[in-house]
């Protein structure tokens, strides 16, 4: 979950009491980090060991990150990995290559998505990739019935491969403004 230490709506104290409240065992802290030297990643996960050692849950430290390009290079460093047991990583409008200069062939556009979610799912710091196919907001938009199957065969086998998870999120719709839920449902069948 993200807590306001990135953009999430509540606070540390808040996120790990719903999840005792929720019975559940385990709750992993993984806001947003650009890795811009203005974000104190040190204090966030001094923050949630102390969480975690007055719980009677598990506090997981982590991060979201971002990938910065299709080579799968990502804003989280081997220092900040170290600190944290999660990371994730997503693709933003700040991704070169896709989210940001963009090129207008969208089979290029394609072919970088393959190559960024491919290459991250191999770098070694990377435990998953958050929202994986959420590219409807981009000036580009691409949908997942834009992606050939053998393109998604080679995504998930990268991820298999390289024990790589995935993010299921819950606000889909959001990033496919101009698509019904149902049209959004209908590209997952």
């Amino acid at each position: 979950v993200h807590t306001t230490f990135s953009d999430g709506r509540n606070p540390l104290a808040e996120c790990v009491k719903a999840a005792e409240a929720m019975g559940l065992k385990c709750v992993a802290i993984t806001d947003h980090f650009w890795g811009r030297g203005d974000e104190d990643i040190y204090e966030r996960v001094r923050q949630i060991a102390r969480f975690d050692a007055a719980s009677e849950i598990t506090v997981v430290p982590g991060v979201e990150g971002y990938v910065r390009n299709p080579d799968g290079e990502v804003s989280v460093g081997e220092d900040e990995a170290k600190l944290v047991r999660w990371v994730l990583v997503d693709i933003t409008w700040a991704t070169e290559g896709i989210g940001r200069n963009a090129p207008l062939s969208k089979k290029k556009l394609i072919s970088n998505i393959e190559a960024a979610m491919v290459n991250v799912a191999a770098n070694p710091l990377v435990d998953a990739i958050a929202h994986p196919f959420n590219f409807g907001r981009f000036d580009v938009p691409v949908y997942l019935t834009d992606l050939p199957v053998a393109s998604l065969e080679r995504i998930a086998e990268a991820m298999a491969v390289n024990d790589c998870a995935f993010e299921i999120m819950n606000k889909a719709y959001w990033w496919y403004p101009d698509l019904s839920v149902e049209a959004i449902v209908d590209q997952f069948v």
